[in-house]
């Protein structure tokens, strides 16, 4: 330990990592994009009386969920360091400290949060409090939640990623034929009767989103979400605990060392001008208007995929642009 006491160089330097991790996966999703992972195959089934069109698309290649799982561990990792230099402010050398996540408030938890704490300041052990997911009234959508369980799944069960999501535009469909679509969730299938075939015209591709998580655990996200996560961490909770810390070498977060010129890249400061709002994950929308759309999403159990859900949503010029 340095003699200037405990510091955050650590914890920021997990989170330096974790956006090298974050910009290598919107880099490797954009050139999945790229490949057109999506095909559209139409069919005219005479027998059935009914025009059909499949959508295949191709598994996620390996290594983007294996970058997301390196950047929940070092989110998750910087929390923890967090709480452990924390707890060196007041003990020697602290042992079974991390930084508690907690969906819910009860006597097991509060037990479980002061052992983890064991030695972190009063102050800043009410600060880590008040970050707690259980004050929220579903405390699955705090960003938090969504971290530590995505980095359980990582760690203890699977690979995170949850399957895809494509969304295809039918701007010929008028509301009154809506009725007609006919899924078929096995076969990946949409189709209508024959007489329509001239109203299945597909536009552009809306979106196509891979998405991470586990149906199971109860979590679902896509790249904004996982970009969320880390905006959340790395800019809005750490921050708060610096004032704890004496060192003012930690002044820029994206210099956690201290070195002489170095400084946030202006796409870097740029980027943290635009980031998103924190998005509400798998918002689904059945409204009409005088078009629409179907949103295929394909999930995966494990590793194999299984079926389809077809999702109505309205079509609009903001979503045909991506």
């Amino acid at each position: 330990m340095p003699k200037h006491g405990p510091t955050l160089a650590d914890v920021y330097l997990k989170t330096t990592r974790a956006r090298v991790h974050l910009e290598a996966l919107r880099s490797e999703l954009d050139a999945f994009r790229k490949t057109n992972p999506c095909r559209v195959f139409r069919k005219e089934n005479h027998k059935l009386g009914r025009y059909e069109i499949r959508v295949k698309t191709e598994d996620t290649p390996d290594h983007i969920p294996l970058i997301v799982g390196d950047l929940l561990y070092c989110l998750r990792s910087s929390l923890d360091q967090l709480t452990w230099s924390l707890a060196k402010l007041t003990t020697g050398y602290p042992r079974e400290t991390q930084f508690p996540i907690f969906d819910a408030f009860n006597a097991k938890t509060r037990k479980r949060f002061a052992a983890y704490t064991l030695g972190v300041p009063p102050r800043a052990a009410k600060l880590i409090e008040s970050l707690q997911p259980y004050h929220r009234a579903d405390p699955s959508t705090h960003l938090l939640s969504q971290l530590n369980r995505l980095g359980n799944i990582d760690k203890h069960r699977r690979i995170p990623v949850h399957g895809d999501e494509v969304i295809f535009n039918f701007p010929k469909m008028p509301r009154a034929l809506v009725t007609a679509l006919k899924f078929d969730h096995d076969q990946h299938m949409v189709s209508v009767p024959l007489a329509l075939k001239d109203q299945m015209e597909v536009a552009p591709m809306a979106a196509f989103r891979v998405i991470f998580g586990d149906s199971v655990e109860g979590v679902s996200c896509d790249f904004a979400g996982i970009e969320c996560i880390y905006e959340f961490v790395a800019n809005s909770v750490l921050p708060r605990f610096g004032p704890f810390f004496k060192s003012k070498r930690l002044s820029n977060p994206w210099n956690p060392l201290g070195i002489t010129g170095m400084s946030t890249p202006p796409s870097d400061r740029q980027y943290l001008k635009n980031s998103p709002t924190i998005p509400l994950v798998a918002r689904w929308f059945v409204r009409w208007h005088s078009c629409c759309e179907i949103a295929s999403r394909q999930e995966l159990t494990g590793r194999r995929r299984t079926a389809m859900t077809g999702i109505v949503r309205p079509y609009s010029e903001s979503n045909a642009m991506g």
